[in-house]
Parts: structure tokens; sequence; C-alpha cells
């Protein structure tokens, strides 16, 4: 074929390609564009002309020699396949081709729908030509496209499309969608830098990795973000249905979509989950949990906290027949429950009732009240049963509480009273009416201090409310008089009962009589601390007191001194007049030694006939004349059983510090004095000296 041949056939092909673009649907001016070509079929390889328009048509891979790998490679997977084997099985001779394909134009960033035709030449390669058809096809796209975006308008509202296009990074937004998001009017391309700082902080991180996310495969990606609405100074909820363009390489070009304003959604669902945190709070604070029984199944369903509280791990609702729910209800309870149940079926008004159940978890039997009401449906017919069940426990064990604590306060022997902050009595228990003798309606409304059986003074209230300021009890002992008219002495303790705020609000008495116990306690104090024949201090007390006059002598560098007192012989007066005068006789000397010593020192009983005078503060010269005045003293006659009788006494005297640093070392050199007194020939005085320790010991 030669230079004309090929001409003409160039001018049929061309002719061929018009008549393809010719018809009513076809564009009537500014045809696609013509990429002239010639493919090799022994090395699968196209030339183009370079003078044609083919740059517009195929990008820059019409100036060179191109292979049909790599034509084929901006040909879409779905296509690629046929479009190769077009070509591949081409051979010299055979019909002339014809396919429409779509192909990527790296130079526009875009699809292009292409028609193909080509010829067989004399030299056996095919000639032909390509045709860019996009611009009638992609009317056709974008018309349905906006027809699908009508039709979703329609259904959801208030959407506004827009596309991103991430050569230039910019929006192009349509006119609504400014007004919606609050950009200036007139806006219609929008820096995606600009849109994206108007996104709430919290929001940015989730949103980006969504739309990271979104570019990995074509399903729709839905974003939804707070943006702020600057016109109205506010942020607004919307969401965002986006979807991808890509390159042949499955890289985005451009993003599109659509945003929704869902402010108002968003509230309502808000709003929807605070009635029902408002909803649960109550059934937890009234720990009360929902359930329904359905009266065609007879399944009974109860929701998360109904579970809890009934001691079964909260993992969503339960559904068992109603069967298994009786199985867990007290034996002694389960009949009235189930009387509830069986009646369901009828309109009736709500019932109630309570029951005891098994809980698991606690081991242990837990009250419950239950509530149940019959709904119906539109026709009347029972089909649900619905209701709460509550938890009474605790509600049951106050009760319980109060049960007790009132039998305690009725039957306590112990005097109850409770009084207001003004301390105005309220109530008194039987005990209190039954010590002190008064009817409970002639004390209510009166003041402890009023009381003229309970000696409780205003001066005395006054300290005692001084003390529960600080503290939340007093204790004490209040003298009061019993109905028979004796003094009685009660231990009393008082509390003070505060309010929420720290304030008090009563008080309550709680006392004892321990009148006995004191006489019983000062009887053993007697008995421990005092002989009981003369009621005298005996040994015990008598080195107490000793050592507390030494220790303040010591402490204050002064003295002290132990008189030592003998009788001379007592035997005598036992052996002749018996021991009942010897007693008398004992019992007068001790009231005439304790009124010759008076306030200057103790005088006690050591035992038998002898006695100890202690001294403190006192030196030698005092000791010396207290001695000889309790000489002259006893040496005044007494009658005993009728009888006159003198007593004389050896004495012997010791001085702190000088005979002794403790209380033992007084003592013997007190008693070591007294036996000189003794050895003097009796009914004298000694004093302590050194030499006499000496002869003691040995």
């Amino acid at each position: 074929m030669g230079k004309s041949d090929e001409e003409s056939l160039r001018l049929t092909l061309i002719a061929e390609l018009a008549a393809g673009r010719s018809g009513p649907e076809a564009p009537a001016e500014h045809p696609g564009p013509i990429c002239e070509w010639q493919y090799d079929h022994r090395n699968a390889m196209f030339r183009f002309d370079p003078d044609s328009a083919g740059g517009a048509c195929l990008g820059d891979a019409c100036r060179q020699a191109v292979a049909l790998q790599t034509i084929a490679e901006r040909v879409p997977e779905d296509e690629r396949a046929g479009f190769i084997g077009t070509f591949q099985h081409w051979q010299p001779g055979q019909a002339p081709i014809r396919l429409t394909h779509r192909l990527w134009n790296p130079r526009s960033s875009r699809w292009m729908d292409v028609r193909t035709i080509g010829y067989p030449s004399a030299d056996g390669s095919l000639i032909g030509f390509s045709e860019d058809i996009s611009r009638s096809n992609d009317s056709e796209e974008i018309l349905s496209r906006y027809r699908t975006l009508l039709v979703t308008s329609g259904v959801f509202g208030n959407i506004c499309y827009w596309t991103l296009d991430y050569a230039d990074a910019v929006y192009q937004v349509s006119d609504d969608l400014v007004e919606q998001i609050g950009f200036p009017p007139g806006t219609s391309r929008i820096p995606e830098s600009d849109f994206s700082s108007r996104i709430h902080p919290d929001d940015i991180a989730h949103t980006v990795a969504l739309r990271r996310a979104g570019t990995r495969d074509d399903t729709a990606t839905i974003l939804e973000y707070r943006l702020w609405k600057a016109t109205e100074q506010r942020w607004i909820h919307v969401r965002s249905p986006l979807f991808f363009v890509r390159d042949p390489h499955g890289k985005p070009v451009t993003m599109y979509g659509f945003t929704q304003d869902v402010t108002e959604q968003k509230e309502a669902e808000a709003r929807l989950r605070r009635e029902h945190q408002r909803i649960e709070s109550a059934q937890i604070l009234g720990r009360m949990g929902t359930w329904t029984l359905d009266l065609a199944t007879r399944i009974f369903r109860s929701k998360a906290f109904a579970l809890e509280m009934s001691g079964i791990p909260a993992n969503g609702e339960l559904e068992v027949n109603i069967e298994e729910i009786l199985s867990e209800v007290h034996p002694d309870d389960r009949d009235a429950l189930a009387n509830i149940l069986d009646r369901a079926n009828q309109p009736i008004e709500p019932q109630e009732c309570e029951f005891r159940r098994w809980h698991p978890t606690d081991r242990r039997w837990v009250h419950r009240r239950l509530v149940a009401q019959v709904a119906c449906d539109v026709e009347g017919k029972p089909y649900e049963l619905q209701g709460f069940t509550q938890d009474i426990t605790r509600q049951k064990e106050t009760e319980e509480r109060l049960r007790v604590s009132a039998s305690v306060f009725e039957h306590s022997r112990s005097l109850i009273m409770i009084t207001d902050v003004d301390r105005r009595i309220i109530q008194v228990n039987p005990a209190f009416c039954e010590l002190l003798g008064y009817a409970e309606h002639e004390i209510i409304g009166r003041t402890p201090d009023s009381l003229n059986r309970l000696k409780l003074t205003k001066d005395m209230w006054h300290g005692i409310i001084e003390k529960l300021t600080g503290a939340s009890y007093f204790s004490g002992e209040i003298w009061a008089t019993d109905r028979a008219g004796q003094d009685v002495l009660i231990a009393v303790t008082i509390s003070a009962v505060r309010d929420s705020h720290g304030e008090i609000a009563h008080f309550i008495y709680v006392g004892e009589d321990i009148t006995q116990q004191r006489a019983a306690e000062a009887q053993i104090n007697q008995l421990a601390y005092y002989d009981a024949l003369t009621r005298l201090p005996n040994r015990t007390l008598l080195r107490e007191h000793a050592d507390a006059a030494l220790a303040e002598a010591r402490q204050c560098y002064g003295e002290a001194a132990l008189v030592f007192l003998d009788l001379d012989y007592f035997k005598n007066v036992n052996d002749s007049l018996g021991h009942a005068a010897g007693d008398q006789l004992l019992k007068e000397i001790a009231r005439r030694l304790q009124a010759c010593v008076g306030s200057m020192g103790m005088v006690g009983r050591l035992g038998g006939d002898e006695f100890l005078i202690i001294m403190p503060s006192v030196g030698i010269e005092p000791a010396r004349r207290v001695a000889g005045q309790l000489a002259e003293t006893l040496s005044q006659p007494m009658v005993i059983e009728g009888n006159n009788l003198v007593a004389t006494s050896s004495i012997g005297i010791a001085i702190y510090p000088r005979d002794g640093d403790n209380y033992a070392e007084l003592m013997r050199a007190a008693d070591a004095a007294m036996y000189k007194a003794k050895q003097d020939g009796r009914g004298t005085i000694a004093e302590f000296a050194p030499l006499m320790r000496n002869k003691a010991r040995k």
C-alpha cells in the first residue's frame, strides 16, 4: 500500500469516527481529540503520530513507542483482559477491530471513555485512531449521580454536596453547604486547611483515622464529627458519607460526598440517653429492677440491674421460664407470688406482694416487693405482664432493728430518757418512771432540771453542754430521789445525736442505779485499806500515804517524821479482862490518838497494839512535841467495862532524811527506837540513833 492508499484509509477511518459521533445524542460541536497510531503485532508495540491530538487523548504516551502492556496498565482492571486480548489475537488479513474502553489520562488525572477503530495495513501492521468520548458519557454519569443525590437528599434531608481535589487540596462546595457550615455567603472553594481548622479538637484524630481507612477500599466511609459554625458561634454535629475516585494504581485523586447537619438528632439522642440514665438511676436508687412476662410463652425477661440485684452476673437480658423463677422463691412465699402471676390473664388492677428469694452470691434469703400490671393490645386482649421488683432487704432489716430497739427500750432495766435540743423530754422508758415514781405524762415536755427528784441543776447541765460540744457523749454520776424517798446514785451517759449538718438534734440519757454498787465498793475499800476494829488506816494505806509524804519531802528538800507507838502490858488486859475489853481499849486509844494528832498527820494501826503516825513536812522538834502529847493523852484513865485503866506506851521516832531514805528504812529506824524506849523502862520516848541500827543488826 502506497502513501496515497494509506491517506485514503486514514480519511476513511476519520469519516467512520465522525459518523460514530453523529446522531441526536452526540455533541454538535467540540468533538473529542483524535489520536492516530500504528500497532506492530509481532512485538506488541504502539507507535503514535506526534502531529495528531494524541497528547490530549492519551497523554504523554503518544510521543513515543509504547508497549501494549504499558497502555493496558492505564485500562481499568475489569476491562484490561479484553483490551489486551483484542490486540494480541489480531492477525494480518483479519477484519478491522472496534472497541470502547476507559483509559486513564495522567495529564488531566481523570478517566476517559475512548472509542478505538483499527484496520490492517499492507505491511501487516494495524493502523487506527482513538477518540475521547468522555464528554457525552460524563454528562450521563453526572446526571445519574445528581439524580441519586437528589433522591438521597429527599430521604435524609438537609444534605449538601461537595468534592475535594487532592491535586490542590481545595473543597468545591455548594451554596447550601456554605450556609449550613457557616462560611461566608458566596464561598464556593474552601481550602482543606480552613475546613479542618473548624473541626472540634477532640474529633480530629478520629476523623483523620477514618478517612485514611476509607482510602483502602471502595465502600462508603461515614464520618461523624463536630464542626464550628462561625455564623452562630456554636458547635454543630455533622455526618459525611464520602467516596473516592482513583487512578489506575488505586491512588485516590478526588474525594466527593455530602454533609448533613445532624445536630437536632444528636441532641435528641443525648436527651434520650439522659432520660434512660435517669430511669436507670431511679431504679438503682430505689433498688428496683424492671421485668416482663410473656403471657403466651410464660417467658420471664429481666434487665441488667434486676439481674445484679438477684446476684446473677449482668451480661444482658435474662430470659427464663417463670417456673424457674418460682423455684428460687422461699417455699412459704411461693404460693402468694404464683397467685399473682396466674391471675395475669385477667385485666385487673395492679397487684403487689412481698416475698423472699435466695441470693446465690450473698448465700442468704433477701426480701423483694413485686408490683405487676397487665398490658393489653389494641383489641383489649392481655398479652404481657409488666412490672418491677424492688429490693426491700434493707427496709426489712431496718424494721427488724427498730423492733428490737423498741423492745430493748421498753424492757431495759436501764433508765432511758430522750430530749430535744432544748432539753424538753420527748420519751422515757418504763424503768425511768418506775425508779423515780413519775407517770410518763407527767414528764413529757418538761426539762430534766425541772424534775425535783432528779438532782440535775441548770449549772450542772451547762457544764455537760460544754463537754458535749467537743465530744459525742458525757459520762458522770447524778443523785436522785426514788419513789420511796431514798437517795439513789445514778451513773448516767448522755449522748448527743447530730443531724446531717453536724448540729445537735437530740440528747439520749442512759442511767444505771449504782447506789448499792457504790456502797459495796465503799465496803470493799474499807476492808482493803482500813482496820476493821479501830477504823484507822491499815498497813497498806499507811504505806501509800508514807510514800506520798516522802516523795513530797524529797521534791521540796524537806523532812517527814514517823512515830512508832506500842502499848505497854496490853497482853495483861486481854488475859485478865478478856479480848472484848482489849478491843474496847484499842478503840478508845485510836480515838485519842486521832484527836491528838489532828491534821498534822495520819494515825494508823499496824496490827495488835502497834500504831504508826505519819507526819509530812515535820522535823524532829514537832515530832518530839507530838510524841509527848500522845504519851500524856494515853496516860489519862479510861473506863473499860467498869474498870479504870491507865495505858502507857513506848514511842520511837525516825526522821527523813536523817534516819532513812525510804519507807522501809524509816520503819526499821522507828521500830528500833521504840524498842530502845521499852529497854529504858517502858512509858518513854526514844529517837533513832545509828548505834541502834548496828545493835539491831547484831
